[in-house]
């Protein structure tokens, strides 16, 4: 349904053909059968801004959409903070930069994932 809309909105112009006569009688209310005299009239001059915007609207959708997956199956990013082994290497004992466990939810991380999202969104 948006695609038709945005397709419509797009379309700058329309052909309208001139009336024209017969020998073989009035034709005057038949169009005339060669699109090389048709005249091409404006339908909507602010069409193209507004189906752009109409197609960023659906992007910034897609992406939160995208987003609140992400919450959902927790898998957002959470800085590290402290590491529990020696070389770094990934435990589920490493701790937040919250300094909650990498096991546990913490609303902290949780909320800075969010407010960056909206971040994004009013630029």
């Amino acid at each position: 349904m948006t695609d038709d809309l945005v397709k419509r909105l797009r379309r700058t112009y329309r052909k309208e053909y001139a009336p024209t006569r017969s020998m073989c009688g009035d034709n005057s209310n038949k169009p005339f059968p060669f699109p090389i005299l048709a005249t091409e009239v404006p339908v909507n001059p602010d069409g193209h801004e507004a189906a752009d915007r109409i197609e960023a609207l659906q992007a910034e959708i897609e992406r939160l959409r995208e987003t609140l997956k992400q919450i959902e199956a927790s898998t957002y990013p959470r800085p590290l903070g402290k590491s529990w082994r020696m070389d770094l290497s990934s435990s589920k004992h490493d701790r937040c930069i919250h300094d909650e466990w990498m096991y546990d939810t913490c609303e902290g991380c949780l909320d800075d994932f969010i407010r960056k999202a909206l971040q994004e969104t009013e630029r």
